[in-house]
């Protein structure tokens, strides 16, 4: 039974985030960010068990507010690092949220300002016997909004464990322009540093896997839609021949009245335009 249960909770969350997903148009949470390149070098008390790179390594830091909420108002803060080679052949994604202190670091919390901002993984990485929740404890002249952020280079994050022993140093040099990158610490980490509880983990991976099943469909949806959304010239009788399909095609026939694919619905059917669509914008 209680496996049974397990799973039906995993297929809820997957489903939930697949249709928060689709709603918001991608991200389900922290789809408002900017992105910056930055270093990221551990510090010699850095314990063996979490295997950051010792010597300054180029990673992508992503900086995002949770819900979305309008600045000022408090929000859920968000930063996700990317180390390109994660010691298992692929990237190691860490990924952390605004927290609060002593027992609430396991909490996401909400945050007036990044300066003031304390940075949580809520879960704990590491092995069996040896783990603990990763820190990222940023400096205080941080502004408190996202667009301030590119203008106050360099960020800088001292990383530490739960004992606030500083194990490592983040420095953001400058935002990445145009870069996109899907994090996603349950796939993106190296075997020997697992994410604890377990069944928090294994939540957390179908809410992933469904966020990524709902912006699909939804990327796909974006681009039918920009494909057939420009404005065509059609016969007064709502028929015309199409010269060609995707971006930029037209209809063969002088333009009585223009219609609106989306709202109409169109439907090009043998090169021609589906009765249906005769209504007008």
């Amino acid at each position: 039974m209680p496996a049974q249960l397990a799973t039906a909770g995993n297929a809820l969350v997957a489903r939930a985030f697949a249709n928060l997903a689709r709603l918001r148009g991608g991200r389900p949470v922290h789809s408002r960010g900017r992105c910056f390149y930055a270093t990221l070098a551990a510090s010699p008390s850095c314990p063996d068990w979490l295997p950051l790179p010792h010597r300054a390594t180029t990673v992508v830091v992503r900086l995002s507010r949770g819900a979305g909420l309008p600045e000022p108002l408090p929000d859920v803060l968000g930063l996700a690092i990317r180390i390109p080679d994660g010691g298992s052949g692929g990237p190691w994604d860490i990924l952390l949220a605004s927290s609060g202190q002593g027992p609430l670091r396991v909490l996401p919390l909400p945050a007036a300002g990044w300066g003031r901002a304390r940075f949580s993984t809520i879960m704990a990485l590491g092995a069996e016997r040896e783990r603990a929740v990763l820190l990222a404890l940023p400096s205080a002249d941080l502004p408190d909004t996202l667009a301030d952020l590119p203008h106050a280079v360099p960020l800088r994050f001292t990383l530490t464990l739960a004992d606030e022993r500083p194990i490592g140093h983040l420095t953001l040099l400058a935002e990445a322009t145009g870069e996109r990158v899907d994090f996603d610490p349950m796939a993106n980490r190296p075997e020997r540093v697992p994410l604890w509880p377990r069944w928090l983990a294994d939540l957390r991976r179908e809410a992933y896997v469904g966020s990524r099943r709902g912006g699909k469909t939804r990327n796909i949806r974006d681009l039918r839609d920009k494909q057939m959304t420009r404005k065509w010239p059609l016969r007064a009788d709502g028929t015309g021949r199409c010269d060609s399909v995707g971006d930029g095609h037209t209809i063969r026939g002088h333009p009585s009245r223009y219609y609106s694919a989306r709202r109409a619905r169109l439907s090009v059917v043998a090169g021609r335009v589906h009765p249906a669509a005769r209504v007008p914008r």
